[in-house]
This record gives structure tokens, C-alpha cells and sequence, in this order.
């Protein structure tokens, strides 16, 4: 939950100076997957939760906050790289992040995600725990 903070904190001051930055392609903010549609083309990371994880013979879809084909946003993984994931089916429910470049595929936005360190399931706290 530490890293998610310090994105966040992180997020936060970028987007108060984003006016002045020039360059989009390196992660500088955390958004909601609600909010991802404003930020096709620049690489982010997002943060929801997992509603629905869909295999298909060729890709793995994470569909975040809504199920397709309402999501607003979707983790979008290969066959070629679902080896690096160990029961992406029990994502579902989890709050991830997502990072990388935010594109559209028939208007639906997505992250392609190509290894590991682009996927990041964050632990919700244990009854009791603070947040």
C-alpha cells in the first residue's frame, strides 16, 4: 500500500505542474480507470479494480470497475505473455495498477501489459488494520 501513496503523492504534485510538462510518455500520474479516456496516448498508471478477467485463446483481458463492454478500462494481456502471470482468474475483485501506455482499441481504452512490473495487485487491509 506504501508504493500506492507515494504514486499517488507523486501523481498529485505532477498533475499540478502538468500544464508546464512537455513529455507524456514517461508514468507520472495515478488515475482512475473512470478518468483513463483523458489520457489516450500518455503512458500512466491506473488504478482500479478487477470486475472481470476474461480469457480468450489469444488474450487475457482485466476489465476494470464495470464488466465489457461497459468498462472503462482494460489490462490486456497476450497469450505470449500470460506465462508470466501465475491464476490471473483470481484477480478478480482485486484493486490493481496498471502500468503503461494508455491506447484505444475500438474505442474501448486499454494497457497492453507486457511483463510483470506493469501489474501490481495492492492488499487490502486486514479487519482491524489502519489503511
Amino acid at each position: 500500500m506504501s508504493r500506492f501513496l507515494v504514486l499517488l503523492a507523486a501523481g498529485m504534485m505532477a498533475a499540478s505542474t502538468s500544464a508546464q510538462e512537455t513529455d507524456t510518455n514517461s508514468p507520472t500520474k495515478v488515475i482512475s480507470a473512470g478518468a483513463v479516456n483523458l489520457f489516450i496516448g500518455e503512458t500512466n498508471t491506473v488504478i482500479g479494480k478487477v470486475v472481470q478477467v476474461t480469457v480468450r485463446g489469444k488474450v487475457v483481458y482485466l476489465n476494470l470497475e464495470k464488466p465489457y463492454p461497459d468498462t472503462p478500462c482494460a489490462g490486456v494481456i497476450f497469450a505470449s505473455k500470460t506465462n508470466l502471470f501465475e491464476h490471473l482468474e483470481k484477480l478478480e475483485g482485486k484493486t490493481v495498477l496498471i502500468t503503461g501506455k494508455i491506447t484505444a482499441y475500438h474505442d474501448q481504452p486499454q494497457i497492453v501489459i507486457d511483463n510483470k512490473e506493469q501489474l501490481e495487485i495492492l492488499e487490502a487491509p486486514k479487519p482491524g488494520q489502519r489503511k
